[in-house]
Parts: structure tokens; C-alpha cells; sequence
């Protein structure tokens, strides 16, 4: 749950990029309060529309499509062979 006042980060991803999600979330405990969304597309717009974030993490095209149809700033992240390379060791 989160509090009144306190930023509210939605991070999307799925399949091995969750994971990776996941593990930050506690980074970020005492700043914001951050949710890991296992949805793509359209399923992750409705979801996202029903929990009004101030902001939405994605990555490629799912990123792309998120920011294309949302009203909320949507940070596009880039990841790269060694980022799935590490999330798979962990």
C-alpha cells in the first residue's frame, strides 16, 4: 500500500526482466513506492490506467507502445545483452 504524498512508480516488465524488476524495489522503499506489473500492451494500459501512476518504467517495444497510449510520463529503459546476462545468474 502506499502512502499520501509518496511517489508511485509502476515498472513493467515480464518473463526475465521481472526478476531484475523485482530485485530493485527495495532500493527504493523509503522514496517511492514501486510495484512490479507483469503485464504487456494493451492488458498493462488498462492496468495502468486503473492504478493512475506518477510515472511507468518499461523497456523496448512494450515501452514504446505504453508511452504512445498513456497520459503518464513513461521512462524507457534500454537493456542490453550483459542486463538479461546478469538477470538470468540471479
Amino acid at each position: 500500500m502506499w502512502n499520501m504524498g509518496e511517489t508511485r512508480i509502476v515498472a513493467v516488465g515480464f518473463h526475465r526482466l521481472k526478476g531484475l524488476l523485482q530485485s530493485l524495489v527495495p532500493t527504493y522503499r523509503h522514496t517511492a513506492h514501486v510495484e512490479v506489473l507483469d503485464k504487456g500492451y494493451d492488458e498493462a494500459v488498462a492496468e495502468l490506467r486503473a492504478r493512475a501512476p506518477d510515472v511507468v518504467v518499461a523497456a523496448g517495444s512494450n515501452g514504446a507502445y505504453l508511452r504512445r497510449h498513456l497520459d503518464v510520463p513513461v521512462v524507457l529503459v534500454k537493456v542490453g545483452g550483459y542486463d538479461v546476462k546478469r538477470a538470468l545468474v540471479e
